[in-house]
């Protein structure tokens, strides 16, 4: 049986990780902006795009990324 795989890139997320009072950059997004595009590269998986490295781009179209 073959599982269909690939690497999804979240993006630049702001996670809050670095304290309460940690400036936002620029170009960061919300985690949800994120979320929505990693769960649309992974549905968009299959054994044809196996291994393939993939931009979650925020939820507006997953795009391939070159290794």
């Amino acid at each position: 049986m073959l599982f269909p795989w690939k690497t999804v890139h979240p993006g630049f997320v702001y996670t809050g990780f670095a304290g309460e009072d940690a400036d936002r950059q620029p170009g960061q997004r919300d985690v949800d902006e994120s979320t929505r595009g990693v769960v649309e590269a992974i549905d968009k998986t299959t054994i044809e795009t196996t291994g393939s490295f993939f931009h979650g781009n925020y939820g507006e179209g997953v795009k391939v990324m070159p290794w």
